[in-house]
């Protein structure tokens, strides 16, 4: 099993904790398009991709395609509001 986290290349807060440990986190800015990454990490055999709502909302085939892709699992992660404490 691969899993791999997508977050946007200026997100410093979003799964640091994965980085540290050398797991693969990858980065996209807002031009690039996403659902080429993910394609691209699919193809590369992860079979579990973790995206920040903030990706996830810069994709077009999250609920069209991956969706009903079984060979994946695309999971977004929820925002942290670090205004509460």
């Amino acid at each position: 099993m691969k899993i791999s986290w997508l977050k946007l290349e200026n997100d410093s807060k979003n799964f640091r904790i994965p980085a540290n440990l050398g797991m693969d986190v990858f980065s996209v800015n807002n031009t690039e398009n996403v659902d080429n990454k993910i394609d691209e990490l699919i193809k590369s055999n992860y079979n579990t991709i973790i995206v920040s709502n903030d990706v996830a909302g810069l994709s077009e085939k999250i609920n069209k395609e991956y969706l009903y892709n079984k060979n994946v699992n695309i999971v977004i992660s929820k925002d942290r509001d670090n205004n509460k404490k």
